[in-house]
């Protein structure tokens, strides 16, 4: 279940085996043993890979519902958290240009589904 996890998480940020150990500051054949299995990482080692992925220990040992999440719809949200492009704060305004931009490109891709036959997500 955790070489699982970590190889999931890993190929989600779009992360080599070695990009993984150098952050890690361990060998490739290291990584590779967490994610096969034949390895487990000690509690610090645990610790970096659920802060480098951002996801609980909980959810790195396949705990359920343990995934850090936000659901970027609740407009109170928007108050809590500031974002920040090239050093600039971003507006409410900006905020919500971003969420109309992801939901327009998720309109777009069910229209291209819904023409090509292909319901897949």
């Amino acid at each position: 279940m955790l070489g699982n996890q970590i190889r999931n998480l890993r190929v989600s940020y779009f992360w080599t085996q070695e990009y993984l150990a150098k952050q890690l500051n361990v060998a490739v054949s290291t990584v590779s043993g967490y994610e096969n299995g034949s390895r487990k990482p000690d509690i610090e080692t645990l610790t970096r890979i659920a802060e480098l992925f951002e996801v609980s220990i909980d959810y790195l040992v396949g705990r359920p519902n343990s995934k850090r999440s936000l659901d970027l719809a609740e407009p109170d949200l928007w108050d809590d958290i500031e974002l920040e492009l090239d050093n600039e704060p971003l507006s409410r305004e900006d905020k919500q240009y971003l969420l109309a931009i992801i939901r327009e490109k998720r309109n777009l891709n069910r229209l291209n589904q819904n023409k090509t036959g292909n319901h897949q997500k």
